[in-house]
């Protein structure tokens, strides 16, 4: 049986980018967890429309009180951080849930890609 994921985000005004990340999540996050610290736009609509689970925190100037936030509502027994603009591969699920089967890891680390438009190449 794979251990269960839970997605973990602190999130302000990100209603352009959150659809994306929260899509590239699908079927991979048994549950999202998203720590809002005061949006003004849509991003609530969008993460409750993804059925996360949304929380609403004062910002404190205290980036870890807001983390440690989301990580005590999440029930999974993994947590995967992700930022709003980020997302996740559909091509790497499977092996993010394999590492997860393992009985030997405590952390798994993954190495990122970054994909930029061609115009923000610089030769």
């Amino acid at each position: 049986m794979t251990p269960t994921l839970s997605l973990c985000m602190i999130v302000k005004n990100e209603e352009l980018h959150l659809a994306r990340c929260l899509e590239s999540v699908r079927g991979l996050a048994d549950e999202m967890i998203l720590v809002d610290t005061g949006s003004t736009d849509r991003t609530v609509e969008v993460a409750r429309s993804y059925g996360a689970r949304v929380f609403h925190f004062t910002w404190q100037d205290y980036f870890s009180l807001a983390r440690n936030h989301s990580l005590e509502a999440a029930s999974g027994e993994w947590i995967l951080v992700l930022d709003a603009d980020e997302s996740i591969a559909a091509r790497d699920h499977g092996r993010i849930r394999d590492s997860l089967r393992r009985e030997d890891p405590n952390a798994v680390s993954v190495p990122q890609r970054h994909y930029l438009p061609s115009a923000f190449v610089v030769a």
